[in-house]
């Protein structure tokens, strides 16, 4: 007996809220003192350490109850501080928006403490209402109010009440009582009303918030036997399941049926709802354990079944996973290869178990088929936007016919033509020359120069570039065909000033060595243009 006792001890100071077992303890006590009036010649060494258990929970009570009420005696100091805050912002005040500015900041607070102390403190809770409805009296600015805000007031008051006297009607739960505290805190923070309608409206507020407060309390009270009444459900259910034999399973049809039995238990315990807070983690952790050890044991005798399966059903298993990673590749190309590489791969790994086959060939297949019909989808759009761009650069060519174009259309042109080069197709270097060899002959038939107009634009190549998508690999592409362009000019001048020097030191040579210092002029001039251009893709 008293080691029954000791267990329940131990039990109970393990507990999260042992104020909440007072009737266990009282039972317990009464066991004890059952225990001690009857005679044994034997000293019972779980006598002691009963007591001493005893005299641990009654320390621990204590320690409960001191808290809690260093807690509510915090919490009622801190709503009596509001209250008289808000006494003296309405004897003081004067200033409208400091008045408004402050009884905001009161009200925020106290609706704060009445989300953590919920239903308690009620003369407090009149008290501090009171005031808010003194407050639009009493202060100065209330001149300022006029009819049609009282009337506003009261229909939202009147609205509350309906919504309150609905909640009257209705079952009590959680989510209900957090609607209470919704419409409190709007009551609260809601203004005056005609004075003549204000006690029919208090009284009706507070007569519906009395009824639900006693309602909710009650309903606390059912909860708890709930709890209880789950509790000894779910002790039936890992019972019942301690009861299979596991040693006893020798074929399919054996572990199939225990399966069954169990997974309808399981069923049952997730309809179950909650159990006392102090049982919750013994309970779930001894139907965990039970259920684990069963279906540990299921698994090796299903292993060994299923051994020349698992390989295969591995491989195929990354296979799927591998799948539906490249299916969200962006490069088609590089996708396609490997998924061909996949599927040849999935061809030489032998079967899994029959009831895997299936499931993991969908799998794969709609990770496949996703691809394939991404990569049709993707060849379509392209196919539609190279179409769509050369058309766009066949209607550029045919603006160069324009007999009163001149450079600031052609520049229009030449830009507009920049941004068709996002997208190449077999016919775009022909569409390329065409255009090419067309604007040349609009620039000379305007006295301009192709090379000139095309550098004048450098810039604004660029920024047009640089908007693409694959802007990093043709600017680089651009980058690299402007050094080879320098380093071949500066080879140029090389050999020119060589030839000049040579020149120099001919008889007879002086048109020839003018002609040969103008192009080393005009190699200069170019290198400096080319030079200019590459700091500009930098």
């Amino acid at each position: 007996m008293y080691t029954s006792i000791v267990q329940e001890l131990k039990s109970l100071l393990n507990s999260e809220n042992i104020l909440h077992q007072a009737k266990n303890i009282k039972e317990l006590e009464k066991k004890f003192r059952l225990k001690n009036k009857e005679v044994s010649e034997e000293e019972d060494i779980n006598k002691l350490l009963a007591q001493d258990l005893f005299t641990e929970v009654n320390k621990k009570i204590k320690n409960e109850r001191d808290i809690l009420k260093v807690s509510e005696e915090k919490h009622k100091t801190t709503k009596e501080i509001l209250i008289n805050d808000l006494t003296e912002l309405i004897k003081n005040e004067e200033n409208i928006a400091k008045a408004f500015s402050a009884i905001k900041v009161i009200t925020k607070k106290w609706n704060k403490e009445n989300e953590t102390g919920a239903f308690k403190l009620k003369e407090l809770d009149k008290k501090f209402s009171k005031l808010v409805e003194d407050f639009y009296y009493n202060i100065n600015i209330y001149k300022a109010i006029q009819d049609h805000d009282l009337k506003r007031n009261q229909q939202i008051k009147a609205d509350i009440l309906v919504k309150l006297e609905k909640c009257t009607k209705e079952s009590i739960s959680r989510d209900l009582m957090g609607e209470i505290k919704t419409l409190r805190n709007e009551w609260e923070s809601t203004g005056p009303i005609k004075r003549d309608d204000q006690n029919d409206f208090w009284n009706k507020y507070h007569g519906f918030l009395e009824a639900l407060y006693n309602s909710f309390n009650e309903y606390k009270a059912s909860e708890k036997e709930q709890y209880i009444s789950n509790l000894k459900a779910k002790v039936d259910i890992v019972e019942l399941i301690k009861s299979i034999d596991i040693t006893t399973l020798k074929t399919h049809k054996d572990w199939k049926t225990k399966t069954d039995r169990i997974i309808e238990c399981q069923k049952i315990w997730k309809e179950l709802g909650h159990v006392p807070s102090e049982h919750k983690d013994l309970i779930w952790n001894e139907y965990k354990l039970i259920c684990d050890e069963f279906f540990n044991a299921k698994k090796i005798f299903y292993d060994t079944e299923k051994e020349k399966y698992k390989l295969n059903k591995k491989l195929k298993l990354e296979i799927c996973k591998i799948a539906d990673d490249y299916k969200k590749f962006e490069n088609i190309d590089d996708a396609n290869a490997k998924f061909i590489e996949l599927q040849k791969k999935w061809k030489n790994i032998g079967a899994v178990h029959q009831r895997d086959e299936q499931f993991l060939w969908n799998k794969f297949q709609k990770s496949c088929n996703t691809f394939f019909d991404r990569k049709k989808e993707i060849r379509k759009l392209a196919n539609q936007e190279k179409d769509l761009v050369n058309t766009e650069k066949e209607d550029l060519i045919t603006s160069l016919d324009n007999e009163s174009i001149d450079l600031d259309i052609l520049r229009v042109i030449y830009i507009n033509w920049l941004k068709t080069n996002r997208i190449h197709s077999k016919k775009s270097n022909d569409l390329k020359n065409i255009f090419t060899k067309k604007l040349n002959q609009v620039l000379e038939s305007i006295e301009s120069n192709y090379d000139t107009f095309t550098s004048s634009l450098f810039k604004s190549k660029i920024d047009v570039y640089k908007t693409f998508n694959d802007s990093e690999e043709i600017l680089k592409r651009e980058y690299e065909q402007l050094r080879k362009q320098l380093e071949s000019v500066q080879k140029e001048i090389i050999q020119y000033e060589n030839n000049l020097g040579f020149f120099q030191n001919s008889k007879g040579t002086s048109k020839v060595l003018e002609e040969v210092k103008l192009k080393i002029e005009n190699r200069k001039k170019l290198a400096s243009t080319i030079k200019d251009k590459i700091k500009t893709l930098r």
